[in-house]
């Protein structure tokens, strides 16, 4: 299989693929195109961006096809041994996992447009960028030479992505004898050596923690943009990851690029080694349904933030503080009484990137993150050899990912009570059935010598069950805390509020509400194009509260030592 990609006009986002396929010996073939891509859990029926669509054999005769499905061809091909499909796809969303092109880039994640053939998926691919001098090309593929490319079959490819650009920023480093690549794409005045030395501590954390790196190599892929943007995507031999703006990268945005970057280098071992049986391989042609997201991106999730800790790149106080905002996304989210982590997980199929219905599911992030910190505190209070999850997913990965295996929920039962040395299954009604877990945190956080104290929002917004933002001289609700004042008042997601007590709002409803503070509040809002008042006697006891990690002001000596052990283990 060869790929090709050009642009005759790159403003107008049209990438132009050309798929060779050869050594054809059947009479009617096959080509599929990806309905989503592995990291996002939802299916993305890429086939909408595909135009021009043309087959032609060897000597440039046109083919007749049929479409037998919306992204499925079936190509007539007596007597042809070459097949090449020429096409062209609209390539103008910018994000960590898709295509985008530009008068400054040719970005492509194969997944979204490369055709494949489903019964030739083991065949090499080759790639050919056809861009022009002084372009570069960054990418984890093997490279063959400026612009040339090979991966060993199209699963390689489809999690190859590539930026083509005059303007990357790039340097180099080698940690364990592993060389790993920084491309930045877009405006970014880089701090290189404070860079170069928060990702060697990372990158060298994480590697002692399995013990072994997967490749030979490894590309962090940034794609800077001039307004806030915060997504990352995760590859075997790269990643992608869109943050911005490009102006606060080095200041106020850091620890987030950190954060990123080590979460995604994290999911080289757990999803893109180590992976469910759900997804072993990937299906690209439909849901790959799997109950084990709190794992994949849970584990990941938490360990990518504590080996930023462990290894010293963030403090303490930046790591309560990035707990802390996962132990408010958790207590902000009613979902948490409704359904099940592991349900969540099987549904982000269905609405696991959207808002959705109000409290009607949980994110397998944040409750998979805690959940992780729940396991790993037990672990090192449980284990004689003081081990934590470290080791669980150690031995995951050398005992089944290595041996080529995916594993199954009862393969991360079984190796947590091994580490454990007792029986860990009962921890797992948690995330198995609806849950608010808060106990079991602070509980967890007592082992090491730490507290929790939930208090109320310094945003009166808050304080009375709101969050949204403000538009066209009003504030349009995205969040209700359950049971709050505005909750009880019948203030719902969308309703856009205009005034407090006859004042007309003007970006300034927290100053209002602070005003008044326990007076009764009539609140003038719009609903469907409907004009309604909201009756309000607050008493914010319920609104969105924060929660505020700290330590003990005493601490034993055990919970010290535990501490110590955690974070080390």
């Amino acid at each position: 299989m060869k790929y090709t990609f050009s642009a005759k006009n790159s403003e107008s986002h049209i990438l132009t693929v050309q798929v060779v396929i050869d050594k054809v010996n059947e009479e009617r073939l096959l080509v599929q195109l990806p309905a989503w891509r592995p990291g996002r859990y939802e299916l993305a029926n890429f086939a909408k961006n595909i135009q021009e669509f043309q087959v032609m054999d060897q000597d440039g005769q046109e083919l007749k096809y049929t479409k037998l499905s919306k992204d499925l061809w079936e190509i007539r091909v007596e007597k042809v041994q070459e097949v090449v499909i020429e096409y062209t796809y609209y390539s103008a969303e910018l994000n960590a996992g898709s295509t985008y092109l530009s008068y400054d880039q040719m970005y492509v994640n194969p997944v979204n447009c490369c055709l494949y053939c489903p019964n030739k998926m083991d065949q090499e691919c080759v790639v050919h960028v056809d861009v022009p001098y002084p372009y570069e090309v960054a990418t984890g593929m093997e490279r063959i030479d400026d612009f040339t490319f090979r991966t060993n079959d199209f699963h390689e490819l489809a999690d190859s992505p590539f930026i083509a650009s005059p303007t990357l920023q790039h340097e180099q480093f080698d940690v364990q004898g592993i060389e790993f690549h920084i491309w930045f794409q877009g405006e970014i005045k880089p701090n290189w050596a404070k860079i170069q030395m928060d990702f060697e501590r990372f990158a060298n954390e994480q590697i002692d923690r399995f013990g072994t790196f997967p490749r030979k190599q490894f590309h962090f892929l940034f794609q800077i943009t001039p307004y806030r943007s915060y997504h990352g995507v995760e590859h075997q031999s790269s990643t992608v990851c869109l943050i911005g703006p490009g102006y606060d990268l080095m200041s106020k945005r850091y620890i987030d690029f950190l954060g990123v970057s080590s979460h995604e280098l994290y999911h080289v071992w757990n999803v893109k080694t180590l992976r469910p049986d759900d997804m072993y391989p990937y299906d690209y042609t439909r849901e790959n349904y799997s109950r084990l997201g709190y794992v994949y991106e849970g584990v990941t999730t938490y360990m990518g933030d504590k080996l930023l800790f462990a290894s010293g790149v963030i403090d303490e106080t930046q790591y309560f503080k990035e707990l802390e905002t996962y132990l408010d996304r958790h207590i902000h989210n009613g979902g948490r009484f409704n359904m099940s982590v592991a349900d969540s997980s099987f549904d982000t199929w269905l609405d696991g990137y959207t808002p959705g219905v109000p409290d009607r599911k949980t994110s397998i992030y944040t409750e998979g993150c805690l959940f992780s910190f729940i396991l790993d505190v037990a672990l090192i209070k449980s284990s004689n050899s003081n081990y934590g999850l470290s080791e669980v997913m150690k031995r995951m990965y050398v005992e089944l990912a290595c041996a080529g295996k995916g594993y199954s929920r009862e393969d991360y039962v079984q190796t947590l009570s091994e580490v454990a040395e007792c029986d860990m299954a009962p921890y797992f009604e948690l995330v198995e059935t609806p849950s608010d877990y808060i106990a079991e945190i602070e509980e967890s956080l007592n082992v090491l010598g730490l507290e929790v104290e939930v208090v109320d929002s310094t945003s009166w917004t808050r304080r009375i069950g709101l969050k949204g933002n403000y538009a066209e001289n009003g504030f349009i609700v995205s969040d209700v805390a359950l049971d709050s004042d505005a909750y009880q008042s019948d203030i719902i997601r969308n309703d856009k509020l205009v005034s407090v007590n006859g004042f007309a709002l003007n970006n300034d409803l927290d100053d209002w509400l602070s005003y008044y503070g326990r007076d009764k509040l009539e609140i003038g809002l719009i609903r469907n194009g409907q004009c309604r008042t909201a009756m309000i006697s607050p008493d914010y006891a319920n609104g969105f509260k924060k929660c505020r990690i700290r330590n003990l002001k005493t601490k034993s000596d055990e919970q010290s030592q535990n501490f110590e052990l955690w974070l080390n283990n």
